[in-house]
Parts: structure tokens; sequence; C-alpha cells
């Protein structure tokens, strides 16, 4: 932490623990806090002037950031160049850097990459400038004799692959072009043609390659290739890229595939909105590594680093701790919205003007209240993943799961204390180095249940995120969220783990220190099962008796109480009973040819719940003898998706009288087949949960509109309206 951060934390605690709360006090915490924004910007462009007069002055440079390539230090440069002293300023310029414009570039006369180059290979969008003499040369070897070195065409092949992954499948803008500074006044190099220019090298140290920004695009800052997007700060750029890999982790075709896909996403997020932060871009960047070449993932050399610090900021700036932070795009990408919320992300960032702040976060947010989330919910779900671990955590967890968690090198983030707690004791955690959108996680051992607390000090209880993972010897894992205390009944006898998460999700908080208490806990009812009727059966009673085992409450003094849930769709069920009796008979008929869910839990004064053991029940009434051999019921939502996002597939319950062969499918108000469904034979009883995503049968969402379910057996058809809302 800096000496000026210090003081910041330092007065903040002394002012909040006198209740200082008068508006000189305000304007000064404000002015200090501003000076610091101010001074943390100043220190990241110094540091990346620096970091790039010794890269191109083939001199080792001892800094924190420790850059796998040096576009964040050039970009840093491109926005921030001005706030540098006269003489570095001067230095600068020294190796082509030009001062001039509103970005700081390296085009004072030519591009300083293109020195020495002599040829040039063109395909698709892509003119790469290389030669085969000198340092700067690639090896000569050519396969097919075609005068095009090998290398060459391998790297072309590589970004062609990118170019239309990233541009063509997953709908990026493409850069801007440059070709417009050909009749700029002055001599500007602009590589020759349209295309989009990268100059293939030798490059200091062990850089992967880097994106050096040049314009506003079309001198306006609007990218042509959007026409119906008005940008306002788009850049134009180039590329370097090494003639070789030598030495790097990933072989040589692997190194060029992984930074091509890498620097090119720059060069979109350049076109979308160049004073975008670094943290975002790199992140972003390494994370399309891994959608493009999932099976390289070099991206796992970062995840190491990035978890044994997991207090330390996502958006933090420098060392490999933004590369890192790859992995919450990676829980984005897996559980609120795919790859195209990732790209939306950059969509929703054209609307803000990066120039003036940091509206990365905004952004994020934007893009995901989209579907119904925030930025806030993914930061808490990917820090509750990093600690679960697992692609299969089991019923109830799936939203905290990653596809390859088997696969990273990692088995969790590093555990900021342990506890072993004894029964009738109280324990304390105390932190002081939590920073801002990052978590912590205390692994507590107990054997009795307890009640963690957690003390937000003198902050809202809203600055935290708060939550509790319970990992079982069966791999699965539940999670408890709450906003101050949660509740652990589970003891090590039925748990493997039990950790609390500490999530700091409130930006505009200077201060995240916080004390944690566990202590022993008020336990719940125990569990029991409910007998009648019993699932999945058919009943003639329109007044059928629910009946349920007692439970019981092992705190002697509490008292224990029963709510019955009953339902014709399982996603909703209503309240129908509240009472102290283990059963329960309905005053009013329930309706024939219908299939009902029901389920029952019992709490105790504290409001501690605790559902039947055996799952929801259904059955099925019918006081009569069946005309048709198949029932369709419950069909639900419709219209769908649901409102609050929060099911987004049509669902329907089947009950079959006799054995049949039965067909569901979807058409549309034409007869069109729109989707399959299911075929086969079927014995009787219930089937539910056939559902419809609103895909069709290529994969694409079909639009708004009505549609049927239409379910065939030997002897009838049965149709059902649904109606689809986008």
């Amino acid at each position: 932490m800096s000496k000026l951060a210090g003081i910041i934390k330092g007065f903040s605690f002394f002012c909040l623990n006198k209740h200082f709360y008068s508006k000189w006090i305000t304007y000064f915490c404000l002015i200090i806090f501003l000076s610091y924004s101010f001074g943390e910007t100043h220190k990241s462009v110094f540091e990346s002037a620096e970091l790039i007069l010794n890269t191109f002055n083939d001199q080792a440079f001892e800094t924190g950031f420790n850059w796998r390539d040096i576009s964040p230090a050039l970009h840093e440069i491109g926005i921030n160049g001005h706030l540098l002293s006269h003489s570095t300023q001067e230095e600068l310029k020294n190796i082509g850097f030009n001062f001039s414009g509103k970005i700081v570039n390296r085009t004072l006369d030519l591009r300083s990459e293109a020195s020495n180059l002599d040829q040039f290979y063109d395909t698709g969008v892509f003119r790469f400038h290389y030669t085969v003499d000198g340092n700067h040369g690639v090896g000569e070897t050519d396969s097919n004799s075609n005068t095009i070195p090998d290398y060459i065409e391998i790297m072309a092949e590589s970004f062609v692959h990118v170019y239309n992954i990233q541009i063509n499948e997953m709908g990026y803008t493409r850069p801007p072009g440059d070709a417009w500074i050909e009749s700029y006044p002055g001599d500007h190099d602009y590589g020759g043609s349209n295309h989009y220019d990268v100059y293939v090298r030798r490059l200091s140290s062990s850089y992967y390659g880097y994106v050096q920004s040049e314009y506003t695009a079309q001198n306006t800052g609007n990218n042509e290739f959007s026409p119906s997007v008005n940008e306002q700060n788009a850049f134009t750029s180039y590329m370097a890229m090494r003639n070789n890999y030598n030495g790097f982790p990933q072989s040589e075709l692997e190194s060029i595939q992984v930074t091509a896909a890498h620097e090119f996403l720059h060069a979109i997020q350049y076109g979308y909105d160049g004073f975008e932060k670094p943290w975002l871009l790199e992140a972003t960047a390494v994370w399309i590594e891994e959608e493009i070449y999932d099976e390289i993932n070099d991206c796992y050399q970062y995840m190491n680093s990035w978890f044994n610090q997991p207090e330390k900021s996502l958006d933090h700036v420098g060392g490999t701790h933004w590369y890192g932070s790859w992995i919450f795009f990676e829980y984005i990408d897996n559980h609120l919205g795919g790859a195209e919320m990732i790209k939306l992300i950059f969509d929703e960032g054209v609307s803000t003007n990066s120039e003036y702040g940091d509206f990365s976060h905004q952004a994020i947010d934007d893009a995901l209240t989209t579907i119904g989330s925030s930025f806030k919910e993914a930061l808490n779900g990917m820090a509750i993943a990093n600690v679960v671990m697992s692609s299969s955590p089991g019923d109830g967890a799936e939203m905290y799961s990653y596809k390859e968690a088997e696969d990273f090198p990692i088995d969790g983030p590093n555990i900021y204390q342990t506890i072993n707690y004894s029964d009738g004791e109280i324990e304390i955690v105390q932190s002081t180095s939590l920073n801002k959108l990052a978590s912590q996680y205390i692994k507590i051992n107990t054997e009795t249940p307890v009640l963690i607390t957690l003390d937000s000090l003198y902050q809202a209880e809203t600055t935290f995120g708060f939550h509790c993972v319970i990992e079982y010897s069966s791999g699965d894992y539940s999670i408890i969220s709450g906003d101050s205390s949660l509740s652990v009944f589970n003891s090590l006898e039925s748990a493997d783990a039990i950790y609390a998460v500490i999530v700091s999700q409130d930006e505009n908080v200077i201060d995240y220190n916080y004390t944690l208490k566990i202590e022993a806990a008020n336990t719940p009812p125990v569990p029991f099962l409910i007998e009648s009727p019993e699932t999945n059966s058919r009943i003639s009673d329109l007044y059928p008796d629910f009946i349920w085992e007692p439970s019981k409450d092992n705190n002697l003094m509490d008292s224990l109480f029963y709510v019955l849930e009953l339902g014709k769709n399982i996603e909703h069920l209503e309240v129908v009973y509240d009472g102290t009796e283990p059963h329960y008979s309905p005053s009013e008929p329930l309706s024939e040819n219908i299939v009902y869910y029901w389920q029952v839990y019992a709490y105790d004064l504290s409001d501690n719940r605790t559902y039947n053991s055996n799952g929801i029940h259904r059955f099925f009434i019918r006081t009569s003898e069946p005309e048709e051999e198949v029932m369709l019921t419950n069909v639900y939502p419709n219209p769908f998706p649901y409102l609050d996002g929060s099911i987004n597939s049509v669902r329907f319950t089947v009950f079959l009288e006799i054995e049949n062969y039965i067909t569901v499918t979807v058409t549309d108000l034409l007869g069109r087949k729109i989707a399959d469904i299911f075929e086969g034979p079927l014995s009787p009883g219930f089937y539910d949960r056939f559902a419809w995503d609103g895909y069709n049968m290529n994969g694409n969402k079909s639009p708004s509109g009505v549609y049927y379910f239409i379910i065939e057996t030997e002897s009838e058809v049965k149709i059902h309206k649904i109606t689809l809302i986008r």
C-alpha cells in the first residue's frame, strides 16, 4: 500500500470512529481520494514509460508490473503520456514517440516497427511485414517453394483463423482501417494499404507481442466498420509479433496462436473504446485465448499467483494479476450469457466516455443487466466458484461450477485463516488486508453447528458479499448466502470442509476491514419424511389426506411448526397449511385431471427450517375411468421465458395411462416443425420436465410468436399452444 493510501485509510477510520460527519471532512476525504487516484495514474504512466524505454533499449527493468506483452504500457502512454515530465517525453521521442496529438503514438516520422523489414505478405485483411535478414529475420524455410517463409504462412493462417472466429462468428466489429492517413497532411506511415499491419521482428525480453494505437479512427473517433454505432474513442492501431518464440512455455505454433488471439482482440477493443481500462482489456484478451484455443491452456500459467492472492482487487493494475482475472470472464462465459456476454460488455462500453473516468465495471453491469444479473452477482458467483472448484458440484450448486475445473493447475484460493472451533467458544477473525472487488476465505473445522457473523465495522452491510460453502465427501456442495449472519448446521460429521467467503463488492469504499465471529448456533428441526399421497401416485379422492412424519427440535425450549406447500407448478408452490400437526386435509376440493406437487418444511421460533428429506412429491387425481391414454398438463411458464429470467424454457408434464410410443415436437402456426423434443416408447406413469428452450433444429433462436406442442401416440394427438416472447 502506498503512503498516501495508508493516510486515507487511517483518516477514514478516524472520521467514522469519532462520528465526524461535517461537510468539510467529507470534502477533505474526497480531495484525498481524487489525489490518490491521480497519483496512481501518474505512477502507472511513469512506470509504463520506464518499461518502454528500457524495453526498446534492450535493458532489463525491475518492475512490479511484469507484463507478458507491452500493449498495456503502450496503451497507458497513449492515453496518459501527456502527464509525463518534459525530460521523459524527450526520451520517448528519441525512440519514435509523437506527443503532438490526442493519442501519444510511435509515429513521429515513420513507424519504428517498419524499419529493416523489406518484404510483406497479404492475406485476408492482414499485411505481414517481415525480413529474412539480420536480427529481425524469420526462418527461411519454405516447404512449398512459394517464396513465402513457412513461419510467415503459419502466422498468417493463425490470424485468418482468429479473424474468422472473432469477427465472423463472435460478431465483434473489425478494427478501424488506416488508409485514410495517406491523404492526411504530413509524412505518415500507414503500412501501404488498408490492411491491418502486423510487423514481425525481434522483440525484447520474453514479450509475446504488442498492439500500438495510433490515431482516432477517421480522425473523428468513429469506427467506419460499425455503420449503426457512433463510437467516440475508436483508435486505429498496428501490431508487432516476434520473429521466433523459442523458449516460450508452449510450442512455437501454440505461442503464435494464443498471441494472435490475444493481440488481435486488443486491436478490436481499441476500435470500440481506446480509453478503456487496461485490466478489462487484458483479462478478456487472455479469456479469448482459451475461447479460441481451448486445448492450449496458456492462460493456466497466471492462475497460481492469482489464486494465491484472492484479496487483491479484480482490476489490480500490473503484474500478472490482470491476466489471471480472465477467470472472472470465464465464470461469466460459463454461467451468465456465454461468449456473447463478453462482446456485449464492449458494446455497452461504447455508450460511456472512458476518456473521463473508469466505466469498466459499469459496462459489465450494463451488459449483465440485460439478463437480469449484475456485476456484483458475477463477482460473488466467481468468488464462490473459485473455492468450489468443481465441474459438477451437485444439485443447487450448478451455478458455481467451471467446465474445466479439474484441469486447472490449482485446487482453490489461498485460505486467509483456519479456525478449529470448539463448542461453547467464540472465535474472532480480523482482516485489514482485503482490497476492493476481491475476496477472502476462512476455513472452519467444527463438529457442532455454528453461527458465523460478519461485522462490517463502520461500513454498510452492502459493502460485502457474505457466503458459506459446505463441501461434502460425495463431491457435492451447499451454498448459504446472507447479509451479516449465517447459521451453518452441517458439522464435519457430514461435511468435509466449511468455508466462509467474504467479497468486497462495493467499489466506492476505501476501507474493507471486517471482523468475523464464530459461535455456537441454534440447530434446526431434524429431517423427516412425507408419506401420503405417495409420489407418482394416481388417486381418486378430491379431498386427500396429507400426512408426514413428525420432526423434532433438539432445543428443549423451542417450539415446532409445519408448513405444507402445494401447487400445480413445481416452481411455484403455495402455502396451504401452517400449524403444529403433522397432517392436513383440504376444506375445498382439489381439481381433477391435474398433477399436483407438494412438500413440507418444519421450522422453529428462530425460523430455522428443515424441508422433508425425500423431496417434492407429485400425484395425479382422476375420479373416473380415463377416456384418453395421455394427459398433458402443467405447461409452464406460458408465455415464456419467465419475466425475471429465472426460467428460460417452457416445460410440461405428461401422464400415460398405458404403455405407448410417443412423439413430441414443436411446430409454428403454419405447421412447420421447429424442434424435436422426444421420440420413443414410454411405460405408464409420470414424465415431467419435457422442455423447449426456444431454439430451432439449427440451433438458432426462434422469433417471438405462437407455437404448438404436438404430442402424438399410436391412437391420438394432443396439441397445446405456447407463446414465445423475446
